[in-house]
């Protein structure tokens, strides 16, 4: 019985060991790679240009630096948040709802959002889905924003990992 304590131990320990893993393997810089990335018809400040990804076993914190057409930076804000609850927000401009969590298997993070702002008074909402390549090196991220007027699109971004 206690040989069978100890691996069930052993098993719990290395299965909670392994999920940590993939949650903390987006901690890091991440710097775009505009030539792999895909924009599609969108413009290239669709995406972001820079992430800096905190994760801890609780909360996810993400601070990002966009793009402006002229290539200066437009926005860099922070969010953070526990799964699945609304998110606090840093310099987020006309942002008004941001939500961050985890998939279930712990090899995802997801942001919904929903913007509203500007002259033309639109409304956004969106998800940003971020997954790693399998040997870490890479942050894959799919953008799909849709607009108060029906208008839509999903970009897809690679990002490097930055050397600290």
């Amino acid at each position: 019985m206690k040989i069978i304590r100890q691996i069930l131990l052993l098993a719990v320990t290395a299965a909670f060991l392994q999920v940590h893993a993939q949650n903390t393997g987006f901690t890091g810089n991440w710097k775009i790679n505009l030539a792999k990335s895909e924009f599609n018809d969108a413009p290239s400040y669709t995406l972001s240009k820079a992430f800096d990804i905190m994760l801890t076993p609780s909360t996810t914190t993400i601070r990002r630096t966009n793009i402006a057409d002229s290539g200066a930076d437009s926005l860099s804000f922070e969010i953070s948040g526990t799964d699945g609850k609304n998110a606090s927000l840093k310099n987020a401009g006309g942002f008004k709802e941001f939500k961050i969590g985890r998939s279930p298997d712990g090899k995802k993070l997801i942001e919904t959002f929903t913007y509203a702002g500007g002259e033309d008074d639109l409304t956004f909402e969106g998800t940003e889905t971020f997954a790693l390549s399998e040997d870490g090196k890479v942050l894959f991220v799919t953008k799909y924003v849709k607009n108060s007027t029906g208008f839509e699109y999903t970009v897809k971004g690679w990002y490097d990992r930055a050397a600290n």
